[in-house]
């Protein structure tokens, strides 16, 4: 599942800023959430992805290195909806998912997730 964002021309894995007192496992439910409209529970960490190339630029200002931890995930309830950070919400096969315009970060983790690798990559 991808989310076609409203800030630019790209597709990408649900995902945002960890909360100050949160923990990576519950910013991840918080943001699929938020932008997705399902609740999800956590199956596993695909990979943590560092790359010091990997900066991003905000609406607001802010900018920062990327530091992503993709988790692989469980939808237990909800449905797709919108945000103001999604314009679409959709299911793809992973082939077609990887011939989108993709944030470099989620193309990554998809890949990573199609690996079936049982250890997390660190990249």
């Amino acid at each position: 599942m991808l989310i076609r964002r409203t800030d630019g021309p790209y597709w990408c894995l649900p995902g945002g800023r960890i909360d100050i007192g949160e923990s990576a496992a519950i910013c991840c439910q918080r943001e699929v959430y938020e932008e997705t409209g399902l609740t999800v529970s956590l199956v596993r960490i695909i990979g943590i992805y560092t790359d010091p190339a990997s900066i991003c630029v905000y609406p607001d200002g802010n900018i920062h290195q990327s530091f992503v931890i993709g988790f692989e995930t469980k939808v237990e309830d909800g449905s797709l909806n919108t945000s103001d950070e999604s314009s679409a919400v959709e299911w793809f096969p992973p082939e077609e998912a990887l011939k989108l315009n993709l944030i470099p970060d989620s193309r990554l983790c998809l890949i990573d997730l199609l690996a079936n690798q049982t250890t997390a990559f660190i990249r």
